[in-house]
């Protein structure tokens, strides 16, 4: 039966077990709750955790959405048809526009969507062996890159607080020209989630930071950001090689880098590929329209968005 009464600790070993994405925990819901409006819903029998789905409220110039990230979660298809009924019954009551769904595996529900929010390609290296070994299946390239970054006399440090981090990130938005979140928007992630960030530094200035959150047996390279003018330093390809050692100490197994993309981020795609992880592509984004008129609308201006890319 589906069930609203959400124990942390049983949904979290729950997700653990099942090798679910930190996009559904507890700890990245009640982050979000800042920001968004968050719903949890579980499929019990006998007392025992069968399914979870955890949704957020999202809004775009039409209206409001559901987004599923990487959920529902189950072994068992018709869990997730469950769980997915009770979305829908959800999104019904509170005038929704559609519900998105981006789901690690295939989906019966739902229309192929042409806007997507998580990364469609990652990388996932899997990091149970010693650093030695790893280093030496790293492209030869990054293994130079990593020594040089030793040799010029770069250290890897955690940071304490935000505010560095911050400010390499805001020097790299200018210029690249994207947009990014507030400074209380990382603050609250590092509290609120099983993080740390780290910081790449050359004479004492800070050069590179990286934000790396746990869950599971997964370390995440969620955020980083470097100054340009010291990237012949490399401290970012230092950075994910101390960051890897800190994640098997904290007993992940495997270093997901959170998104491949030759075509938007070349040089990113190309660093992250260095490393020789697996590359991992996700099913396509679906969605469920519940209002069509309007929902035609969206989906035609997110088709001609994609042809725009």
């Amino acid at each position: 039966m589906i069930d609203y009464s959400i124990s942390k600790k049983e949904w979290d070993n729950f997700l653990k077990e099942k090798k679910g994405s930190f996009l559904q925990s507890v700890e990245w819901g009640d982050f979000k709750k800042k920001y968004q409006e968050v719903e949890r819903i579980q499929l019990k029998e006998s007392n025992k955790i069968k399914g979870v789905c955890q949704f957020f409220k999202e809004n775009n110039k039409l209206g409001r959405y559901f987004y599923i990230p990487f959920g529902p979660v189950s072994d068992d298809e018709k869990v997730k048809e469950e769980l997915l009924k009770e979305v829908i019954k959800i999104a019904r009551k509170k005038k929704v526009l559609f519900i998105k769904i981006e789901s690690k595996k295939h989906l019966n529900f739902g229309v192929k969507s042409y806007h997507r929010i998580q990364p469609k390609k990652t990388s996932i290296l899997n990091i149970e062996e010693d650093s030695d070994l790893l280093l030496k299946k790293f492209r030869k390239s990054t293994r130079y890159n990593i020594k040089q970054a030793v040799k010029k006399g770069v250290t890897i440090e955690k940071g304490e607080t935000i505010e560095d981090f911050f400010k390499i990130l805001e020097e790299t938005k200018e210029r690249q020209g994207f947009s990014t979140y507030s400074k209380d928007y990382f603050q609250e992630l590092v509290e609120k989630n099983s993080s740390d960030v780290f910081l790449a530094k050359h004479k004492g200035k800070v050069i590179a930071g990286s934000i790396v959150l746990y869950f599971g047996e997964v370390a995440t390279y969620l955020h980083s950001a470097f100054d340009y003018r010291y990237q012949n330093m490399n401290g970012t390809a230092l950075i994910v090689f101390e960051s890897i050692k800190q994640s098997r100490k904290n007993g992940c197994k495997y270093y997901d880098f959170w998104g491949l993309d030759e075509k938007k981020y070349l040089g990113v795609t190309k660093f992250k590929k260095g490393f020789k992880g697996e590359e991992v592509v996700y099913e396509d984004t679906k969605d469920i329209p519940l209002k069509k008129g309007q929902y035609f609308i969206y989906y035609l201006a997110s088709v001609a968005r994609s042809y725009l890319k």
